[in-house]
């Protein structure tokens, strides 16, 4: 590491600090100015974009918040963390599935994505409606986590779902 990593990481590191001070004192408006700040220093520091959109979110300003998961996305393409906070962002918070489709499939391209993410686009999919493709990725969660937590309850529902629809259409 060179003398300006080591100057950077440490500015980083007291300014990732203050926002812990100022989140106590519920001056959000100074902590998403910091995570500005430690993003353009760090723009590797996915937490510090997690943090900050959901700041810029809960505060209303939502196209702020898009931009900013959207830019942690885009400096951190292998980072799993960053397209499920941008795909949360979207299924939570503006409800638009479609576009949680889309960042949950890139996503789970991704082999450090986790049963997490794909339980998302599993949930995504079926707030579109589009319960074959739902049941098919509840299917390779549970080849790929026959224990994980809720995978069994989510699949039988789906499937429940799925067989449903298709005596309504007969």
């Amino acid at each position: 590491m060179t003398q300006c990593d080591g100057i950077v990481d440490g500015l980083v590191d007291r300014l990732w600090s203050a926002t812990d001070v100022y989140f106590h004192h519920g001056d959000y408006p100074r902590i998403i100015g910091l995570d500005r700040i430690i993003t353009q220093a760090d723009p590797k520091f996915v937490e510090c974009y997690s943090t900050g959109g959901w700041l810029m979110d809960s505060l209303g300003r939502k196209s702020d918040a898009e931009a900013f998961y959207q830019e942690a996305c885009r400096n951190n393409p292998e980072s799993s963390p960053a397209f499920y906070s941008l795909g949360m962002f979207y299924y939570g918070s503006l409800h638009d599935y479609s576009a949680a489709v889309a960042v949950y499939q890139q996503d789970t391209a991704n082999p450090t994505s986790d049963i997490n993410d794909w339980k998302m686009l599993a949930h995504s999919y079926e707030r579109l409606k589009e319960i074959d493709r739902a049941v098919a990725t509840w299917k390779a969660i549970k080849t790929r986590w026959p224990n994980g937590p809720a995978v069994d309850t989510n699949l039988d529902r789906v499937l429940a779902l799925q067989q449903s629809s298709r005596g309504k259409s007969l």
